[in-house]
């Protein structure tokens, strides 16, 4: 498994990192390399060697996933031009808005296909909005929906090789363009949904808790709102470590499914009759994906919780089907299964703290004999 997966990451990296995307007659020369590969390993299967000759067509078949995905996002991009192109469309906001002190900065989705001669955008594109000098009766909610005037601009900024990069955050939040507000006209029927649902639950917390570092701790931790940390309160977490604490991922999900597993072992071990009707193991792997989803869908189905839910979800689908995982190879197939649903995760520092941070992990504390390397006991310590 773990051998599969290391060709698909590779093919995606050949993809998402090369120079450009392939022409025509470079990917067919491809197609037919790892078509040849495939039938000669298929002639060799008796074979000891022809496993890893199949991992060729593995990784041209991630090659040409990633490729599609990648070509699919920028189509759906709004075209970079000098200027700021002047727009109205119909649309409402997702995600949970931001004040800061200049400006109101969310995400709008659009309603309906905008078409202009300078480009166009299809119906469900998401654009990256700030809102300056904005006089406002009410605050912002998820789910407003009006017919907005905006300053559309492309999504081009400058390449930051150790830092932020608009151009690749833009391609894995599938957003379609950046623009700015000059007006809100009228409005249409407000769209309900879980970014709504979230923004009443923080409206709660906000009318019975006063502002507070622990009140801000609270809803970063429930509902993944971090909106009322500043400067001060992010700084105070790096200079601790514990930035990766306030943003939920999958240490957060795994440690629901976990206490969903303990919570149905313990009503066993309490109720033993539960197993003539309902097998534990099955009971486990419900209730952990339940909760687990749950908290998802709470923290707004980010995509580190994405991930982190495809992986659980892959490996408790293994332990239902019987199938004895080595720590290797259930790591293998959860990044299988989380680069099948989205080819783009690798573009995320979060991929690779997530699976480097696993692998880290498994590595050191793996025995090779009765007598550890001294290195390996500080890994393990």
């Amino acid at each position: 498994m773990l051998p599969a997966a290391l060709a698909w990451l590779c093919g995606i990296l050949l993809a998402l990192y090369g120079p450009s995307l392939m022409g025509s007659a470079t990917s067919a020369m491809l197609l037919a390399t790892g078509c040849m590969a495939l039938a000669l390993g298929w002639r060799w299967r008796a074979g000891r060697h022809w496993r890893w000759l199949a991992l060729l067509p593995v990784g041209l078949a991630a090659f040409f996933h990633a490729q599609g995905r990648i070509s699919a996002g920028l189509e759906q991009r709004w075209p970079d031009q000098p200027e700021a192109v002047a727009v109205s469309v119909q649309a409402h906001i997702v995600e949970l808005p931001r004040q800061l002190p200049d400006r109101w900065s969310f995400v709008l989705q659009l309603d309906q296909a905008l078409e202009r001669d300078e480009g166009r955008l299809a119906a469900g594109s998401r654009l990256s909005v700030n809102w300056y000098r904005a006089e406002l009766d009410e605050p912002l909610r998820p789910g407003d929906c009006a017919q907005w005037q905006l300053q559309l601009r492309g999504l081009r900024g400058p390449v930051n090789v150790a830092g932020w990069e608009p151009e690749r955050q833009a391609l894995l939040q599938r957003r379609s363009g950046r623009a700015s507000v000059s007006a809100r006209g009228e409005a249409c029927p407000t769209q309900s949904g879980l970014d709504r649902w979230r923004s009443d639950l923080a409206e709660r917390v906000d009318r019975i808790l006063p502002p507070s570092s622990s009140r801000a701790s609270l809803k970063a931790l429930t509902i993944g709102d971090t909106r009322e940390f500043g400067e001060r309160e992010w700084d105070g977490l790096r200079a601790t470590g514990l930035t990766h604490l306030m943003a939920i991922s999958g240490l957060h999900i795994g440690l629901l499914a976990g206490f969903g597993v303990l919570l149905v072992r313990l009503l066993y071990r309490l109720l033993p009759a539960l197993g003539e009707r309902w097998p534990r193991p099955l009971a486990e792997a419900v209730l952990a994906l339940l909760l687990a989803t749950t908290y998802a869908a709470l923290a707004g189905f980010s995509l580190p919780t994405q991930r982190a839910l495809a992986a659980l979800a892959a490996f408790l689908g293994a332990r239902l089907l019987r199938r004895n995982l080595g720590g290797w190879s259930a790591f293998g197939l959860a990044l299988l299964v989380v680069l099948l649903l989205d080819p783009l995760a690798p573009l995320g520092a979060g991929f690779w703290l997530s699976f480097g941070a696993v692998a880290w992990l498994l590595y050191g504390m793996a025995r090779g004999g009765p007598r550890v390397p001294a290195w390996r006991g500080l890994l393990q310590a």
